[in-house]
């Protein structure tokens, strides 16, 4: 008898152990989201069995009659690189993250015919926020995006304050306010001086004090994102920062009119701070190193910046609108 429990046990095992080989590769489903245009093009795959995956995925060139054979083709390519076990005809749903520009680029062939649902979203601030959210250590979190511009055409925000609840069961993330003039990203892209330079001089050089007030002057007033493209620009043509406190004026201009912002836009909203445990800052002008820093000291709260603050990390917080994860997790 206890011959036969042990063949039995044997074979139990043996089976037990090519099911757990040979089902995710049978049975899983796979959600995919894309993006698929302009910079930091990529795919997050996940699965109904393993954490999501990241992977370069190559740009689409716009107003290029790309079809669907195209994107399985890129879309297979990368499986390949990522796991042997993603498949083009596992997929369940995939997802598009566009702005206003490559809507009107988009092109219906690309999916038309595809095997699975598929979904688009304009969103852009939210993912930032949700990437950065869920990433921090944080249960409840002040979350902070800035950007060079989300979708919206020339009234595109740039900065936004949310409120995040990881133990929420729903509507974890909610929008508190959306600044209309705090353009840094335009400031920094108009700047001939690079981040570094402008994080180590504010550091270590009191800025100009006339350089600074008309800068800042000049942030307060800016509140279109087609203006600030040009503003910027020009002032920095017309009064290049030459020397270190000018350059200091700059990063320091920045940081005081956010200040000045986040204080007036939580002031009498004391209820959305309570219990929460820091900051988390989200968006390609978040990994600028000074501005998260100062913003958390200002309001005495522990700051996260993720890895990749950036439009890289989109996919992500399309996927966890979509699928959040676990309280716990």
């Amino acid at each position: 008898m206890q011959g036969v429990w042990d063949t039995a046990s044997w074979w139990f095992c043996w089976l037990f152990t090519l099911a757990g080989c040979l089902l995710p590769a049978w049975g899983h489903t796979i959600f995919v989201v894309v993006k698929p245009y302009w910079h930091d093009c990529h795919m997050v795959v996940a699965t109904n069995y393993s954490e999501p995956a990241w992977h370069n995925f190559n740009c689409l060139i716009p107003k290029k009659n790309h079809t669907s054979a195209d994107l399985q083709q890129r879309l297979t390519r990368a499986f390949v690189a990522m796991s042997s076990a993603y498949k083009w005809s596992h997929i369940q749903r995939m997802t598009f993250v566009l702005n206003d520009a490559s809507q009107q680029l988009w092109n219906a062939d690309v999916h038309r015919g595809v095997p699975f649902s598929l979904e688009f979203t304009e969103e852009h601030h939210m993912l930032h926020a949700l990437y950065a959210a869920y990433t921090s250590p944080f249960r409840r979190a002040l979350v902070v995006t800035v950007d060079g511009c989300g979708p919206g055409g020339p009234l595109c925000e740039a900065f936004v304050l949310w409120s995040f609840s990881r133990t929420q069961k729903s509507h974890r993330l909610r929008k508190l306010v959306a600044c209309s003039n705090c353009r840094y990203g335009m400031v920094y892209l108009g700047c001939p001086v690079p981040t570094w330079e402008l994080d180590f001089e504010s550091l270590f050089t009191p800025p100009n004090p006339t350089y600074l007030n008309k800068l800042t002057a000049l942030i307060a007033k800016t509140s279109t994102y087609t203006k600030a493209s040009v503003v910027f620009e020009k002032f920095f043509k017309e009064q290049r920062p030459s020397t270190p406190d000018k350059v200091s004026a700059v990063q320091n201009a920045i940081i005081s009119h956010a200040i000045q912002y986040v204080r007036e836009a939580l002031h009498g909203a004391k209820a959305e701070l309570q219990g929460v445990e820091g900051i988390a800052f989200g968006g390609g002008v978040a990994a600028n190193t000074r501005l998260p820093v100062v913003l958390g000291q200002d309001l005495n709260l522990s700051t996260w910046r993720p890895a990749l603050p950036g439009d890289g990390s989109l996919g992500f917080g399309q996927l966890w609108r979509t699928d959040p994860p676990s309280p716990q997790g």
